[in-house]
């Protein structure tokens, strides 16, 4: 008897530390009632009309690639960044990491940031008058209704060219970042 609860013993702990998982966190993204963007992790924050339309973002977990810090152009850390010899260049396309290239990434990112925020406005306002078009008489109207999907499938295209612009973004952040790491190769 004694060794079969030290053996379920044992499983319970076994099978505890076995499903251990980073906890991550929900968070989600809504407009107030005066219309600014709000961020919430309780779920109960969000206004009833708008959890349809709620974007849900996951916490950072520990595996997410560290992002590179936006410099101040009056901050003695910008005053740091080497500048790459052009004798040790080799054939690749290793970026120049200075302090041009750190300030076009910072504004392409605010650019880009700013074109999100735009694109999601546009996708609020969409749903809002799907809701319209859905609760009036309009939503019988077939004309409003091919009206708002050409609406529809100019922002998704707006989307999709966004996307595609932001991983190339991405991607050359990354390289950034890595011929900041290393310098040398």
């Amino acid at each position: 008897m004694k060794k079969s609860m030290f053996l379920g013993s044992v499983v319970v702990v076994a099978l505890l530390l076995f499903s251990y998982s980073s906890a991550t966190a929900e968070y989600y993204k809504y407009r107030d009632a005066e219309g600014h963007i709000r961020y919430t992790d309780n779920w109960a924050d969000v206004p009833e009309d708008q959890r349809p339309a709620t974007e849900t973002f996951e916490g950072v977990s520990d595996s997410a690639p560290s992002q590179i810090p936006a410099i101040d152009d009056n901050s003695p850390a910008g005053n740091n960044v080497e500048e790459n010899d052009d004798s040790e260049k080799d054939d690749q396309a290793v970026p120049v990491v200075d302090e041009e290239t750190i300030k076009e990434l910072n504004q392409r990112k605010k650019e880009l940031d700013k074109e999100f925020a735009d694109l999601m406005e546009e996708k609020y306002n969409l749903l809002k008058e799907k809701e319209k078009l859905a609760n009036s008489l309009a939503g019988r109207d077939t004309a409003a209704v091919a009206e708002y999907d050409k609406k529809v499938e100019v922002l998704n295209r707006k989307i999709a060219d966004y996307q595609k612009r932001r991983d190339a973004f991405q991607e050359e952040t990354e390289a950034v970042k890595k011929a900041v790491e290393n310098p040398g190769s």
